[in-house]
């Protein structure tokens, strides 16, 4: 009696315990079947498309054949020699998994326990993601349940891959959605590294819907373009994760600058969105500074935060700037902070947008572009991360006025708030309600105490400054190119109408 067969264009079945229900059936392949060694070989036919079916897995493959060991009860599938590797498939054939596929070189195939180890696997397509795992190897349990990733990649989106995430806990349930938590490398504005938890990965319902009723107008070919084999569509919907970050973390936007709370993952968009609250530890005092809130996308190659219109959770202003105290006449500062009396002197107040320097290190709070040279007006605070020595010009309230006695002035300043040293160069404009003779005589002894005193107008870049906020920006410009020839300041302020000249 023979004890080895072989044979073309034939069917491969395994029997399972379970009659009707093959564990394997590999169609249109050539075998080899050997009793005596305990084997059967089988490859599929030149030319055929057939696939290999494994029932109590849910799957089905595209590798060329494979080798199955009797006594081991175990089918080793592999590609054959030569062939190309980049067309063999592992498919899933249950309905709820969407079309879940994915590419792999080997795979093994366990009788006994209706497990599949797919090998050789470079990703996963799920959503919009391609899922990496970290050894190549998928396993697929019965019924289709493919074994959580421990430390796997994930690639978002397919087509611009803004995001790339490690040590990747993840489920994947279908060919459309993912679930689990991953790492990501995230690099503030002077590139400090912090690892970020993203959790909650899921599509975008939002955009689903968006999609939907699209496709409903007749306004599109669907979620995936109309094909369920173009996964890499760019409408697709995006997917969503959320990252919730304590201050105990430490994490930073920029030096500091900590931010605690939630940080949104879109895998169509390049960086994030924080909606949380985040600080300026600008002084060594505490209370200089308190925690305000942030709900903006921030790009970290170039840090801009909104500082205007802020409130406290009991909504008190929060301000930025210098402040004088009514109980000791002393200046202290506020970065994003609740005066802690509100009838504190607002000496400088300044908000708009805080942007940061890398290469300089340093920050600028402003509503304009504090760089541009032709930009005289506005308020401009700028502090050095090195040395925390503070720059700054515009309008200030250098005294409490009243119907009788009133001041406008405008200046540049420097400071050192943690020494407690202030600098201010300004102009100042009176207007007093007293009686003439005492003006004359107060003329009189300012003009001969000035008597022998330098230039007071230098036509320095703060004199100019000091004018903007009193002329405005064009009259500044105008002012400046006839410095050559002498222009008196005082003629540049009438024209202006100022009334107090």
């Amino acid at each position: 009696m023979p004890t080895s067969y072989k044979g073309k264009k034939s069917t491969l079945s395994i029997k399972s315990s379970e009659a009707n229900k093959p564990a394997l059936t590999a169609n249109e392949v050539a075998f080899d079947y050997d009793i005596k060694q305990g084997y059967a070989n089988f490859t599929r036919e030149e030319g055929s498309k057939a696939s290999i079916d494994l029932p109590y897995s849910d799957f089905k493959t595209t590798l060329s054949g494979g080798r199955w060991d009797f006594k081991k009860k175990f089918v080793q599938m592999r590609v054959a020699p030569g062939a190309d590797s980049t067309k063999a498939y592992f498919f899933s054939t249950k309905e709820e998994q969407k079309g879940l596929k994915f590419r792999g070189t080997t795979g093994q195939y366990d009788l006994s326990r209706y497990r599949l180890v797919a090998g050789g696997v470079p990703y996963i397509a799920a959503a919009d993601a391609w899922i990496t795992p970290d050894s190549s190897k998928v396993y697929v349990l019965g019924s289709g349940q493919m074994r959580s990733f421990q430390n796997a990649g994930i690639v978002m989106d397919t087509l611009s891959k803004f995001h790339e995430l490690y040590k990747g806990q993840i489920e994947i349930k279908s060919r459309t959605s993912f679930t689990g938590n991953a790492l990501y490398s995230y690099q503030n504005a002077t590139a400090d590294s912090f690892a970020i938890k993203f959790a909650n990965f899921a599509v975008d319902s939002v955009a689903v819907k968006g999609s939907l009723a699209n496709v409903g107008k007749g306004g599109g070919k669907g979620l995936l373009g109309g094909k369920k084999e173009n996964i890499m569509s760019p409408l697709a919907p995006p997917t969503v994760a959320v990252a919730n970050i304590q201050a105990a973390d430490k994490f930073k936007l920029a030096p500091r600058v900590p931010y605690r709370g939630n940080v949104r993952l879109n895998s169509q968009r390049k960086g994030f969105i924080f909606d949380g609250q985040a600080r300026l530890d600008f002084s060594s005092q505490p209370s200089a500074s308190g925690w305000f809130a942030v709900q903006d996308s921030i790009d970290p190659k170039d840090m801009r935060i909104k500082l205007q219109d802020l409130t406290s959770e009991d909504g008190s202003p929060m301000l930025t700037g210098l402040f004088m105290s009514g109980s000791t006449a002393k200046l202290y500062p506020l970065f994003a902070a609740v005066k802690p009396d509100v009838t504190d002197l607002n000496v400088f107040r300044v908000d708009g947008t805080m942007r940061f320097d890398a290469k300089k290190r340093n920050f600028t709070i402003a509503r304009h572009d504090a760089d541009d040279i032709n930009i005289y007006e506005g308020q401009v605070l700028k502090l050095d991360d090195a040395t925390g020595v503070m720059n700054f010009r515009g309008k200030m309230e250098l005294i409490a006025s009243n119907k009788d006695y009133s001041l406008t002035a405008a200046g540049v300043g420097k400071a050192k708030p943690d020494s407690n040293r202030y600098e201010l160069d300004t102009f100042m404009a009176f207007d007093i309600n007293m009686p003439e003779k005492a003006i004359e005589a107060m003329a009189a002894d300012i003009a001969g105490s000035i008597k022998g005193a330098p230039e007071a107008l230098d036509g320095s870049q703060n004199e100019l400054y000091k004018l903007g906020e009193f002329i405005g920006s064009k009259a500044v410009q105008s002012y400046a190119a006839r410095k050559g020839s002498y222009v008196p300041c005082k003629s540049c302020l009438l024209n202006c109408c100022i009334p107090w000249c």
